[in-house]
């Protein structure tokens, strides 16, 4: 059976064509030529389930072409943002988008036989003081934003052509969090990254609002019950959790092990400092993270059930603190990789190695705790340091394993210290490195281990460092003073990282 994955380039619609193929499924990516393909299988990891077809939702023809043959419409492809300068672009997107999927069927009808349409939470409205179903319709008198109304717009749209017999299913989910790439899609990421940076010093709002907060695996495998299981001219609430950005935010504090906001931040300063930030925009003409309709959408609470599609579809959604810590059973992680991109007068020389030289000096600086009142010297005595000796032949073992991984991506060694493995947890990257190889701005990277396991981790480009997420992979893997690490980088934001474990050597002896 071939889908055609339109919006497959995006934060959803890429995970949902990873998720397709390896069901074997064949899918056809409908993306625009600009798209960024980073989200997507890279080519040859998947013989001939995947295939691209350019073109755009609102460019009919491309859209009719790319439907050729298709047995399935996953239709994904939205613009999601809380505001934009030219508010008329999302009813061309989402609503005129919706329009051409339904007009290539009635021409295709022969070969398709089911569209999954990919709505929003938004399109049911409000749920001021209760929780809704899927028997509630927006009443479309008012809207928060300008994408709202386009997703209501379309819901209409959707459902009356579910009662003319198109074989539609629709699904709604809710703030859709999880690890990949930082867009508008990826709220929640980029709020914690902005509280962890410093920029969101305090909670928003008092923790009235409310918000059905779902997992990106969880609507991938919303969406792909839909497809085997959804009724036709049925809805789906794609939800989880209901529960305020204030929860989201103490959550993130204790996986983290970091303090809590110690202040509430009014949402009358919020959107003070949004139409500060949509003043800015217009000058440097790049989007807000918050603006007025973002304030205006905090004033409302969005809470739903999704016991239908736990019913009818067997929908499973994690919990938020299990969703937040990122803790799940091993996923499959792709085989295939890009060359990191490299100037035309380095690009045809070997990849770089880079080696990080520290020198170590032993300082005991008294540090102090607050505890009932009083301060005491923190018990530094279960530390364990290793010898110069053992540190530098776990060093050139780790050069070793560099040097047999070949040119083809670029690598670095890093020496763990106390302080990349136990207090701070921060772990410091080759500046050098990461100008010349990693994103200009703050970025989930993914950390693999050999084992195949990932741990998403925040990567702060200001700091050229790792932060949240580099703690629980520490402990994880045992990590201690004098161990070296290899990180080779196989994809623009994922590591594939070796270990080499300090106490594998004994006093004395160079061998393994």
């Amino acid at each position: 059976m071939r889908v055609l994955v339109t919006g497959a380039s995006g934060y959803l619609g890429g995970r949902l064509c990873h998720a397709l193929v390896r069901q074997g499924y064949s899918v056809r990516a409908f993306v625009r030529s600009s798209s960024d393909l980073s989200c997507l299988p890279p080519a040859g990891e998947y013989e001939g389930a995947l295939e691209l077809a350019y073109g755009d939702v609102t460019d009919y023809r491309s859209l009719l072409a790319a439907c050729s043959g298709c047995h399935v419409i996953i239709h994904s492809a939205a613009l999601v943002e809380p505001w934009l300068p030219d508010p008329s672009r999302f009813s061309t997107v989402n609503v005129g988008g919706l329009k051409n999927v339904l007009q290539a069927y009635k021409e295709s009808e022969t070969t398709i036989r089911k569209i999954i349409y990919t709505s929003s939470f938004f399109a049911v409205g409000s749920t001021d003081g209760y929780v809704a179903d899927e028997t509630q319709i927006h009443s479309a008198k008012s809207f928060c934003t300008e994408y709202e109304k386009s997703k209501a717009v379309a819901d209409k749209i959707a459902l009356d052509a579910a009662s003319e017999g198109v074989p539609i299913v629709v699904v709604y989910p809710g703030v859709v969090y999880g690890p990949g790439k930082l867009t508008a899609g990826n709220i929640v990421a980029r709020l914690i990254i902005e509280r962890f940076n410093g920029r969101l010093p305090g909670y928003i709002g008092y923790g009235n609002d409310k918000f059905s907060f779902s997992h990106v695996d969880d609507v991938v495998e919303g969406h792909l019950a839909a497809l085997n299981k959804g009724r036709p001219g049925e809805r789906y609430l794609l939800t989880g959790e209901n529960a305020s950005f204030m929860h989201v935010f103490d959550i993130a504090a204790a996986i983290t092990e970091t303090k809590r906001p110690w202040f509430n931040i009014p949402l009358s300063v919020i959107e003070v400092y949004g139409w500060i930030s949509l003043f800015f925009s217009k000058i440097t003409g790049k989007l807000p993270l918050i603006s007025p309709p973002t304030v205006y959408v905090l004033g409302h609470q969005w809470a739903y059930s999704c016991e239908k599609a736990k019913a009818e579809l067997g929908y499973n959604p994690r919990s938020l603190q299990e969703g937040l810590a990122e803790r799940a059973t091993p996923r499959i992680i792709r085989t295939e990789m890009v060359a990191v991109r490299r100037s035309n007068r380095v690009a045809n020389k070997p990849a770089p190695l880079y080696t990080q030289i520290i020198t170590y000096e032993r300082l005991e600086l008294p540090r102090r705790n607050l505890k009932n009142g009083m301060y005491k010297r923190r018990d530094l005595s279960n530390r364990v340091y290793a010898s110069d000796e053992v540190r530098e032949l776990a060093i050139s073992k780790a050069q070793e394993v560099e040097s047999g991984l070949g040119g083809d991506y670029p690598t670095f060694l890093k020496p763990m210290t106390q302080s990349h493995v136990t207090g701070g947890f921060w772990l410091g990257l080759p500046v050098h490195f990461c100008r010349r190889n990693l994103p200009r701005r703050d970025e989930t990277v993914t950390l693999v281990d050999e084992e195949g396991e990932e741990y998403p981790t925040v990567y702060l480009a200001r700091k050229a460092g790792l932060s949240g997420g580099w703690r629980g992979f520490s402990i994880d893997h045992g990590l201690v003073d004098g161990d070296a690490i290899v990180f080779q980088l196989i994809r623009p934001t994922v590591f594939k990282v070796y270990i080499i474990r300090a106490n594998s050597f004994k006093e004395g002896n160079k061998d393994l």
